[in-house]
């Protein structure tokens, strides 16, 4: 009797294995239906953004299914998180945060989920820093330097031409004159 209890009870847990198995496989099955089947399409798309330089930039959609895995993309290249990206996903809002933002990472940013996709226009705005400009202050000062300094120079030959060229009228004047009288 009593090893017929443990067969019958036997006979109960493995039913309910068996049973608790395929729930798990029909659960996975709609999910993956759910995920698969139904398309995605973007509630909210992407915004173009103007930032100046330095400064982080922030991209946000949201698709109308949540879990389903996008790509991000600058131009045709596939963006990875990291240091200079930061891709977040919560529920059906995705974003991209471009770290300490430079010119070089202006561009087309798309966002690709399936077959759909959203773009933006992302301008980074370069800052002039103070070494630029005292750079720029440096290499103005030096040509009107030199330039003031060619024209002195211009100016004394061209004393030194006239001086010279008096001079040597008044010595061939002299000799025509000396020349003359002998």
């Amino acid at each position: 009797m009593l090893l017929n209890w443990f067969k019958y009870h036997l006979s109960v847990l493995e039913t309910t294995a068996i049973l608790q198995r395929l729930l798990v496989n029909i659960y996975l099955f709609i999910y993956l239906f759910y995920l698969l089947a139904i398309p995605v399409t973007f509630k909210q798309k992407l915004k173009n953004q103007q930032v100046e330089e330095g400064h982080n930039i922030t991209l946000q959609c949201e698709i109308s299914k949540a879990g389903v895995p996008v790509e991000w993309r600058l131009g045709g290249e596939q963006l990875e998180n990291g240091e200079k990206y930061q891709i977040k996903q919560r529920d059906s809002t995705l974003e991209l945060t471009i770290r300490d933002a430079v010119p070089e990472d202006s561009g087309i940013y798309t966002c690709v989920c399936r077959e759909q996709k959203t773009k933006a226009t992302v301008k980074v705005i370069g800052m002039v820093s103070w070494i630029s400009l005292n750079l720029i202050f440096y290499q103005i000062h030096t040509i009107i330097w030199m330039k003031i300094s060619l024209q002195d120079v211009e100016k004394q030959q061209d004393s030194h031409v006239n001086k010279d060229a008096t001079d040597n009228s008044h010595c061939m004047l002299g000799h025509s004159f000396l020349s003359y009288k002998s």
